[in-house]
């Protein structure tokens, strides 16, 4: 099953492990880091934010997309086991599991 790796500039945040790929989603295992600490509050926020958001909530919904720029491409980027970028994008963490789009 591919691995990869997620990177913040220099810091490696976690390491991904297919589990699934479902549609466009591939689900897969975390294993954080301890660099990953500085971006758990921005993923655990962003995951209630999903289940919670409302059409008409203005506020929520400018909230979400400024966590959703800060957790994607260019700020994040993923690895694959060789070493090169891939493309992803819509990523989730919760907890030891993850998904993300390509």
């Amino acid at each position: 099953m591919p691995r990869w790796t997620l990177k913040q500039g220099d810091d490696v945040l976690g390491v991904l492990d297919e589990q699934d790929v479902d549609m466009l989603v591939v689900q897969c295992s975390f294993v954080p880091t301890a660099a990953f600490e500085r971006a758990r509050a921005l993923f655990e926020r962003k995951a209630v934010l999903a289940e919670t958001l409302r059409d008409d909530d203005d506020e929520q919904a400018a909230e979400f997309d400024a966590i959703e720029a800060a957790t994607c491409p260019p700020v994040l980027k993923m690895l694959d086991e060789h070493g090169s970028p891939i493309d992803f994008g819509i990523l989730h963490i919760e907890g030891s599991r993850a998904g993300f789009r390509r």
